[in-house]
């Protein structure tokens, strides 16, 4: 039972070392990016989107540019 034990016991903690690791990285990562503000404008009204990629900001300019007032 003793080196079953420890097989469990070594699985298990690499297991939590894997997932600290993984939270400390995504922590780390997301200090890193580049925050970008994309502010869109139509007809007088401003819209401000902190933290927008170019894809996001893309999609929702043609979304505002498709809606009929």
């Amino acid at each position: 039972m003793g080196a079953s034990f420890e097989a469990i016991k070594m699985v298990l903690d690499e297991g939590f070392q894997v997932g600290n690791f993984a939270l400390a990285f995504a922590s780390w990562y997301s200090t890193r990016r580049n925050h970008r503000t994309v502010t869109i404008e139509r007809d007088g009204i401003k819209v401000t989107i902190d933290g927008a990629d170019p894809e996001m900001a893309a999609k929702i300019y043609s979304a505002i540019g498709k809606v009929e007032s």
